[in-house]
């Protein structure tokens, strides 16, 4: 079947673009992955000296087609039998692939993905430029329950409190502001409904701007104290109604008042007695 083209015309009718249509495609979905070699040392990027791989090779026990056993895997020698082996490939699922360290073959990959700059291990400090490069990330059972326990943590921290308040309507309300939702006219079934979402479907969801979850940003708002979390309530219906701006560097604007290069920093100068006159000007804005 003939490839189709994709072809774009002028109003005069001319054609002013000519190319070949791409089937589309989901990006990092599930392909296997083979050994690569390192442009820097043009071997197999394998963490490992070559005896521990050819170690580990014996252990595997691929036979070449001969029905040899193979025992070597020389790194710099991509025809050697191992790396032309049929099986020597893993399917990378899109929703996560198990690997045993206690079996041979799943050691070697191991031991590929840590020589692998498109893979993180988790506890790894990558610096921002190879952080860029990382499609994978590797995850050992131990942080896998590390990271479930504490999220479990988390989720009953969170339902406590929210129970702990579930009378006082106001402040469920003013903390729903503060997390960027607009409230108006609540009613105790709707705010606590609308906060129960936030620390249990969407509790993974980053909050709009942030850098903070939303069960991160409720647990940290809801021990605030009523001062400060006013602040923050008010700070947010300020955004919503365009009285607080940021422009393109990030700096947060009262009218054409600096206030903030951030939302602490906005925080901060309108706590200080010094600008209450800027925060009581807000306050009139938004009744």
């Amino acid at each position: 079947m003939k490839e189709p083209r994709l072809k774009q015309k002028s109003k005069d009718g001319l054609i002013v673009n000519d190319s070949r249509y791409v089937q589309p495609g989901t990006p990092k979905a599930r392909r296997n992955y083979v050994p690569h070699i390192s442009y820097k040392t043009n071997k197999f990027a394998v963490d490992g000296t070559q005896e521990e791989i050819n170690s580990l090779i014996k252990e595997i026990g691929f036979y070449d087609k001969s029905g040899s056993l193979i025992d070597s895997a020389p790194l710099n020698n991509p025809n050697a039998p191992f790396w032309k082996h049929e099986d020597l490939k893993i399917l990378l699922e899109n929703n996560g692939t198990t690997l045993n360290d206690e079996f041979p073959l799943d050691r070697f990959w191991i031991m590929c993905f840590k020589a692998d700059p498109r893979f993180e291990f988790i506890g790894d400090s990558l610096p921002p430029a190879l952080k860029k490069r990382v499609q994978y990330t590797v995850t050992g059972i131990n942080e896998k329950l590390n990271e479930r326990t504490k999220s479990d943590e988390e989720s009953f921290q969170a339902m406590e409190l929210l129970v702990s308040i579930g009378e006082d309507t106001e402040k469920m309300a003013s903390v729903l502001r503060a997390m960027g939702v607009s409230v108006s006219n609540p009613n105790n079934a709707m705010v606590k409904s609308a906060l129960m979402r936030k620390i249990s479907d969407q509790k993974d969801i980053y909050v709009q701007g942030t850098s903070e979850r939303n069960i991160e940003m409720f647990l940290r708002l809801i021990k605030s104290a009523p001062k400060e979390l006013a602040i923050k309530d008010l700070i947010s219906r300020a955004r919503t109604k365009d009285y607080i701006t940021k422009d393109a560097k990030n700096t947060y604007f009262f009218g054409d008042l600096p206030i903030g290069k951030n939302l602490t920093q906005v925080e901060e100068y309108l706590s200080d007695r010094d600008n209450s006159d800027i925060l009581k000007e807000i306050k009139d804005k938004l009744k």
